[in-house]
């Protein structure tokens, strides 16, 4: 686990990338460990934030470790390999606490779609994010870009960024969605990113939990679908400790 750590405070995990000399890259062995981590029952912590050591968030799958290796792999390895790296994103999603990304520096390939599969996505104002994909004569429909990327900035705005594969600055990222917070350093970023998390750790643990999946889930739905899967989810809401005990303390206040 030395090419990432976690620290947990104040029932927030922090995972930290920390291959500072390949700028965070993502090995073999790291794809699946940090999926087994996401996939994990994290009952000890209410919300995750995703960062980089070193002031750089993810260059992407190593170069040397990753690239070249499939180079030489059947057709069959390579979409072993591709599962795998999916696998990883669907276990970021299907994560079921909140996820929040700190991002610094760059978040490049793998890195891009690992920053878009979190909640929330707090940055620095030099910071850019690249679906490269094309620059290297792939798709850029990789690892789940393609679905979750419209779902965030829209139609046009993902094929603008999928087809063209460019380094995008924070100040587009922010007009497009993308970005949820643009902050002036890489010390405020991870900041306001652990005060994110930290919010959503202290707040309806549970009801948290359930605004998750049902962003998920009505993602497919119908509205007549969506309207009663929210009705449901709710009513299991009221009958959670947390409606009773911010309610009675709401009527309290009410009263003095």
């Amino acid at each position: 686990m030395s090419d990432w750590k976690v620290t947990k405070s104040d029932k927030v995990a922090t995972l930290e990338l920390s291959r500072p000399r390949t700028y965070n890259s993502i090995t073999f062995e790291m794809y699946e460990a940090l999926s087994d981590f996401f996939e994990s029952e994290l009952s000890d912590v209410n919300a995750v934030v995703i960062c980089g050591a070193n002031g750089t968030f993810c260059s992407g799958g190593d170069r040397y470790e990753i690239i070249g290796p499939l180079l030489k792999q059947s057709a069959q390895e390579q979409l072993a390999f591709t599962r795998l790296t999916c696998r990883l994103i669907k276990a970021i999603k299907e994560c079921p606490i909140p996820v929040v990304a700190a991002i610094t520096g760059s978040a490049v390939g793998a890195g891009a779609v690992i920053a878009l599969a979190a909640d929330l996505r707090v940055a620095t104002k030099d910071s850019q994010v690249g679906f490269v994909f094309p620059s290297v004569g792939l798709s850029g429909a990789d690892m789940g870009a393609a679905y979750l990327l419209q779902r965030v900035v829209g139609l046009g705005i993902a094929s603008e960024f999928l087809l063209l594969g460019k380094l995008i600055a924070a100040k587009r990222l922010k007009e497009v969605g993308f970005y949820n917070f643009v902050e002036e350093s890489n010390e405020s970023c991870h900041n306001k990113a652990q005060r994110l998390a930290r919010m959503m750790a202290d707040g309806p643990t549970f009801a948290n939990r359930v605004t998750k999946a049902m962003i998920e889930k009505t993602s497919t739905m119908s509205l007549a679908e969506a309207l009663e899967a929210e009705a449901v989810a709710q009513a299991e809401c009221m009958q959670s400790g947390e409606f009773m005990k911010a309610c009675a303390g709401f009527s309290e206040g009410r009263g003095r």
